[in-house]
């Protein structure tokens, strides 16, 4: 078992590691590392690994969220890893993504990091969570270009319990501030059973 602060400091040693240093520092990884397993065969581009995740947190950052308390388990190389991740009854701060923190009572997501010359994505096929005014199943890619906007595809199906709470749940910097305020003071009550939500395009 190792503490994953203690960790970071070793991923200076990996050749053309500053871009990934720097993301680290802004994302201030914590938690706990399980069952590490490490494999190599030459060079570092055949470093294999694997590990469980424990009471991960991690500090909000442009498009990805905060946390504190997700479980998990990830395996992979130096240029994608797929990850198993589930969270109980936690705090989501996601920015200026929504108008609130999202109150996560329950999530699962097995997600994939890619990362190559053009610039590095994260993706999933499925997203399942629960929180005190929705449940939600869905799907996500989004991808960070180099030098160029964030683009998210996403699919969801969505059972809306109180209507009245879906101004937290309003993507700011999908729909724009205005149709933001607007819909937040618009949809004052009801429920909605299997709301499909789709997006395409550039975000910010």
């Amino acid at each position: 078992q190792l503490d994953i602060e203690a960790l970071i400091p070793l991923v200076k040693l990996a050749p053309e590691s500053e871009s990934t240093s720097d993301l680290l520092n802004k994302l201030a990884p914590k938690g706990r590392v399980e069952d590490i397993r490490l494999a190599m065969n030459g060079g570092l581009d055949t470093l294999r690994y694997s590990a469980d995740l424990d009471e991960l947190a991690m500090t909000q950052w442009e498009l990805l969220p905060g946390f504190q308390h997700v479980q998990g388990s990830v395996a992979g190389d130096l240029k994608q890893a797929k990850a198993k991740v589930t969270v109980i009854d936690d705090v989501f701060p996601y920015g200026d993504v929504f108008q609130a923190p999202l109150n996560i009572k329950q999530g699962e997501v097995d997600i994939i990091w890619q990362q190559d010359e053009t610039g590095w994505r994260l993706w999933s096929d499925k997203v399942t969570a629960a929180t005190p005014d929705l449940q939600v199943l869905g799907a996500f890619r989004l991808d960070f270009p180099k030098e160029q906007s964030p683009f998210l595809s996403f699919y969801a199906e969505a059972d809306l319990y109180n209507a009245g709470e879906t101004w937290r749940y309003l993507p700011t910097l999908a729909l724009g501030q205005d149709l933001t305020d607007y819909l937040s003071t618009a949809i004052q009550g009801g429920k909605v059973n299997t709301a499909k939500l789709l997006w395409y395009g550039e975000l910010g």
